[in-house]
């Protein structure tokens, strides 16, 4: 029921479409394919984040809105652009940030 409410809330606004679950996720992986603007997932799985992040891995610009099983609550999951200013390195000083960058990266697998 909260799936059929969602669709017709969607298919009502004249600047947005719905694409079935399976046919989106079978859709070509190709560079001329646009990809979603938003991915709207249920969150029934014991893993979300797993399954927003390979999401996310597939459309790296998508935003990931995933609905809990009674609709109590909405995650959105969006990678964004992140800087930080490292200033005048060293070279043994650019060793340890990269490392430092990979680590935090494997820490969010």
């Amino acid at each position: 029921m909260l799936t059929e409410i969602l669709e017709d809330a969607i298919k009502s606004q004249s600047d947005m479409h719905v694409i079935p679950g399976p046919a989106l996720l079978e859709r070509p992986h190709k560079q001329h394919l646009a990809p979603p603007d938003a991915v709207i997932v249920g969150g029934d799985d014991s893993e979300p984040d797993a399954d927003a992040r390979a999401l996310l891995a597939r459309w790296p610009r998508t935003c990931v809105l995933m609905i809990t099983a009674h609709g109590h609550q909405i995650f959105m999951y969006q990678l964004l652009p992140h800087c930080t200013e490292l200033g005048e390195l060293s070279p043994g000083e650019l060793i340890q940030a990269i490392r430092s960058a990979v680590r935090a990266e494997d820490s969010h697998k």
